[in-house]
């Protein structure tokens, strides 16, 4: 299937940097990280299946379907060697990608995003979820998911950001949203294809996160060897929008990072 992406700076050469955005999101989201890092970088950004203007498959769907659509998409830009940066979501996708296609990629990134399944708890929430998008909508359930993913100190001078994502997650389909709070549910635990992964690992995490806890982030990384995580003050599950100048350095970093080991090896 083909997804919709945009791309900035293909002329710049080296090791392309692929964003991936999170539940109920859309390239948008990366829209200031892939103009000023696409004039060092080539950078692409593509709307998962079914959000944006990404279709949404027919059949089933789940993270390695997701993958899939996505190796079939670096395919079709004859892209061979990639650092991927995953949000949320995003992360989930890039870790079935990871443990499917890890040739492919010279670094990997879990921005506010989490390697372990869901606990009995948050399959619970999903439930609630998908429940209470069949009943209300689309639009009542984003205007209440996405504030709280904001750190409370942040809420008041993002507010115009906060409306954006709000108009972004209202345009994704009823059917995408049950759909991928269904896979989400349903994957499994990928710790172990990180652990597997002997080249750089980034984890970005908001100090505030309720999403993905700095606990949680902390707690995964000591499994790991060749790492670098970097804890977002004051920033909840929204680092690229709460601390936007931070993240980008910190992505800026770590591909210059990737890049001189794979000159060194």
């Amino acid at each position: 299937m083909k997804l919709f992406f945009s791309e900035s700076g293909r002329a710049n050469g080296g090791i392309p940097l692929v964003l991936l955005h999170g539940f109920c999101e859309s390239h948008k989201v990366w829209k200031r990280f892939e103009q000023e890092l696409g004039t060092q970088f080539h950078v692409l950004c593509p709307d998962l299946p079914g959000f944006g203007q990404s279709p949404l498959p027919a059949g089933e769907l789940n993270m390695e379907t997701v993958a899939d659509d996505l190796y079939n998409w670096l395919q079709e830009q004859e892209i061979e060697k990639l650092i991927l940066v995953g949000h949320s979501l995003g992360g989930y996708a890039g870790l079935a990608f990871l443990e499917k296609h890890a040739n492919m990629v010279a670094g990997f990134g879990m921005f506010n995003s989490t390697a372990y399944a869901d606990t009995e708890e948050k399959k619970r929430t999903r439930e609630n979820v998908i429940a209470f998008v069949e009943k209300h909508g689309v639009e009542k359930y984003i205007s209440s998911f996405v504030p709280p993913l904001f750190s409370p100190k942040k809420r008041e001078s993002l507010q115009k950001e906060i409306n954006e994502l709000i108009a972004i997650g209202c345009s994704t389909p009823k059917e995408s949203v049950i759909a991928y709070a269904r896979a989400m549910q349903q994957r499994k635990d990928r710790l172990q294809a990180l652990q597997h992964f002997k080249k750089p690992i980034l984890y970005i995490a908001g100090e505030e996160d309720t999403s993905v806890t700095l606990e949680d982030s902390k707690k995964q990384v000591l499994a790991l060897s060749n790492y670098e995580i970097h804890v977002l003050k004051e920033s909840g599950h929204m680092g690229m929008y709460e601390k936007p100048e931070e993240s980008m350095e910190v992505i800026r970093n770590f591909i210059k990072y990737v890049e001189d080991k794979k000159r060194s090896s």
